[in-house]
């Protein structure tokens, strides 16, 4: 959506094409004017945006880009088919834009479409690398368009907060430096979606300690940061972007990342790298350098 409002604030207009989650009163709307008009992507509005919401893109492509006239399409996704669905749509003749924000698809052993007509776009150097390193393409970097207004935030600083405390991001890791520093409040903010068995593991791990709150997803971010002295990110994926890191940063918060992906070139001077492999003590130490030093954390 940042992405959306940058084009427009450059006067450029933008038609938001996007899936259907099954449930709400959004879907039920859409759904009943789709059953009517005998529309598969009918058109609502969000934000002064048309955005039209559907199943099938194939289907529905076609007849909103007759609709909208496109000069380009800016795709973004990380599922095969959306790599499927950019192959398809310029070899129709459309100008195919494809941010590519995530890395499972170029990094799995699958072949790829033909995508000889898409024009790629990174989101970091790293995602560049890796790109150019799998598909032997060099691609330009635009960093994700965040707006600062919606995250800046004045700070009453009291938590170590840690956003969506799953075991892939180092949840475990957040947790056994909650459990090592008793004195020290940690807040573990949920991220959007259901929660497996392993995260609900770590809830009950984390909501037995008497220093953890554990918060569900937030729609306005602005409270978690305003009372956020340290974030914690100790993610063991090959992160693309850290975007809670920016986010942060944008109220002068520091983070205690991992050296995964793109984490390093996002945290740069504000905050402390800690390798994925480094035992508990060292992330504590970067913890207590950052808490208990009021120059560190200037």
């Amino acid at each position: 959506m940042d992405l959306a409002l940058a084009l427009r604030s450059r006067k450029h207009h933008v038609a938001i094409m996007c899936g259907l989650a099954p449930k709400g009163m959004v879907w039920l709307k859409n759904r009943i004017t789709s059953r009517v008009m005998g529309n598969a992507f009918p058109m609502d509005s969000y934000m002064g945006f048309p955005v039209y919401r559907g199943w099938n893109f194939y289907q529905g492509f076609s007849a909103i880009a007759e609709k909208e006239n496109p000069d380009c399409v800016i795709v973004q996704g990380a599922l095969y088919e959306t790599y499927e669905f950019a192959s398809w749509a310029s070899q129709a003749g459309h100008r195919i834009f494809f941010y590519i924000h995530d890395l499972s698809v170029p990094l799995s052993d699958r072949e790829l479409p033909d995508l000889t007509r898409v024009t790629f776009i990174a989101n970091s150097p790293f995602t560049a690398a890796t790109i150019k390193s799998r598909l032997g393409l060099e691609i330009p970097v635009v960093p994700p368009l965040i707006l600062q207004k919606a995250y800046r935030v004045q700070l009453t600083p009291r938590y170590v907060t840690m956003i969506n405390p799953r075991p892939g991001k180092g949840a475990d890791i957040a947790l056994a430096i909650a459990s090592a520093c008793p004195d020290i409040r940690f807040s573990f903010v949920e991220a959007w979606g259901k929660l497996e068995p392993a995260s609900l593991a770590i809830k009950k791990q984390a909501q037995a300690l008497p220093n953890v709150q554990w918060l569900r997803s937030q729609l306005d971010m602005r409270k978690i940061y305003s009372q956020t002295r340290v974030l914690l990110a100790p993610s063991r994926y090959k992160e693309t972007w850290g975007r809670v890191i920016t986010e942060a940063q944008f109220s002068g918060i520091p983070t205690i990342a991992s050296d995964q992906g793109a984490f390093p070139e996002t945290v740069g001077p504000g905050g402390i790298i800690v390798p994925i492999n480094a035992s508990t003590d060292e992330w504590i130490a970067a913890l207590r350098r950052l808490w208990d030093c009021d120059s560190d954390y200037q």
